[in-house]
């Protein structure tokens, strides 16, 4: 049995997002003092008193959208609605009863789910009185600060008294965590939804749609678990021109420390930009496995062959430091690729595992001395490479021992690094590889 779900409606800007974090115990959710911030389903995980449940964040509720971003939120708020086993319609004291709350209000009574009305940003006794209107929507109400945490003690209590029966999930296998990077617009959030098969993200024709990281665990029958994450479009900063956006972009940045994998998202009918270097530089710097996806394949033009042989060196051209990486031409719209994705960033997390035995790295260690000797250090004097071995993984990491680590070139590390790829692989995974002094040149020094 699942955990029960809970969901925070609520008109935009109402503390929302603040109330997600104090209940999660983490700021998550991105907040700020300007509507619509929140856009796509947010979860996490709560507990209280022993008991845990799902909790979603959301955008704010407008019934009447009908079109543009704030059409596909409310379609989003639906679908939250839909799942929920509880609702928790938070509200904004300082501002009073609405006619939009009361119109949300109706719309929760007609659903018939369990709902509590959290009557936030009520940070005294005294506010209270002033907020009473609140109880005539006719939900059980409870006056909360989720900036101060006032009463969210209470809040919680009440909220277990309505959850349905339900048990924690039991231990699972670890998942590999997926991460959607790229520049704006490229179509992350339309991978997320073909891979889903189903609307999990926003998508929209506007740049910056996403803000939130969405996270959404996937189960495939060849390639296995996944968590998959999109994230926001990472600008350049000075393209950032509200703090929403910069924090959005610094939160995706973020999630690179988390993830096993990163699929780099390339809108291929534009080709590699400056800013795709950036981003696969980031990937590269924090240790992620990487592939890269040239998506929008079905809006190139011309024989595909000659096209594909085109975005290849371009590829190698402004990609050239992370060549390790695999790419995959794939389109989102008519779900060309998307089925191959999952497998090859199984395959991506299989070499980023992956651990060399010492025997066989100071073998491939001599023959790559002897192809070709390190270069002589200051003074004519020799560079010796004595040996190596794998110490970690994930990524993976080699440390040489030799006579003069800090003499050895930037050339010659990624000599040795592409013997090491010849050698044994390791597609789509950066390797690190350190040099310290070698026992015998520490005690001459």
């Amino acid at each position: 049995m699942a955990l029960p779900v809970v969901a925070l409606v609520g008109r935009p800007n109402v503390g929302k997002s603040t109330l997600f974090n104090r209940l999660v115990g983490r700021a998550e959710a991105i907040t700020a003092d300007e509507p619509g911030v929140t856009r796509d389903r947010h979860y996490g995980r709560a507990e209280w008193a022993g008991r845990e449940f799902v909790l979603v964040d959301m955008g704010g509720l407008d019934l009447g959208a009908r079109s543009g971003v704030e059409a596909l939120v409310r379609v989003e708020c639906e679908a939250a609605i839909a799942e929920a086993d509880v609702i928790v319609l938070v509200l904004d004291g300082r501002e009073g009863l609405l006619p939009d709350d009361g119109e949300v209000a109706r719309r929760l009574l007609r659903s018939g789910k369990p709902t509590l009305a959290a009557v936030n940003k009520i940070d005294s006794r005294g506010q209270e009185a002033l907020a009473a209107e609140f109880c005539e929507l006719g939900f059980s109400t409870v006056f909360v600060s989720a900036g101060h945490g006032r009463n969210v003690a209470d809040l919680l209590d009440e909220l277990l008294a309505r959850l349905p029966a339900g048990v924690s999930l039991p231990d699972e296998p670890d998942r590999i965590r997926l991460a959607l990077v790229g520049g704006p617009n490229v179509g992350k959030s339309s991978i997320l939804n073909r891979l889903l098969g189903q609307s999990r993200a926003l998508v929209h024709e506007r740049p910056g749609t996403t803000r939130d990281p969405v996270d959404a665990p996937l189960d495939h029958p060849q390639a296995g678990r996944f968590l998959l994450i999109d994230t926001a479009g990472i600008r350049r900063h000075r393209a950032l021109d509200r703090d929403p956006e910069r924090w959005a972009v610094l939160r995706a940045i973020a999630r690179l420390e988390e993830c096993d994998v990163a699929c780099l998202v390339v809108d291929a009918s534009r080709g590699v930009a400056q800013q795709d270097a950036r981003i696969a530089a980031l990937c590269d710097e924090r240790g992620c496995g990487l592939l890269v996806v040239m998506n929008k394949w079905d809006l190139c033009e011309g024989d595909r062959e000659d096209a594909e042989q085109t975005a290849l060196r371009q590829i190698e051209q402004r990609l050239g430091f992370c060549a390790y990486a695999p790419v995959m031409f794939v389109s989102a719209l008519t779900g060309t690729g998307i089925p191959e994705l999952l497998l090859r960033a199984r395959a991506v997390h299989g070499q980023r595992e992956r651990r060399v035995g010492t025997a066989e790295v100071n073998r491939l260690l001599e023959e790559a001395v002897v192809r070709r000797p390190p270069p002589s250090r200051s003074g004519g004097r020799p560079l010796r490479i004595y040996y190596g071995a794998q110490v970690e993984s994930s990524p993976p990491r080699f440390v040489l021992s030799c006579n003069a680590p800090a003499e050895v070139p930037e050339t010659y590390r990624r000599y040795l690094c592409n013997r090491l790829r010849e050698r044994f692989g390791f597609a789509g995974a950066p390797l690190k590889i350190s040099f310290r002094a070698h026992r015998e040149s520490r005690r001459r020094s």
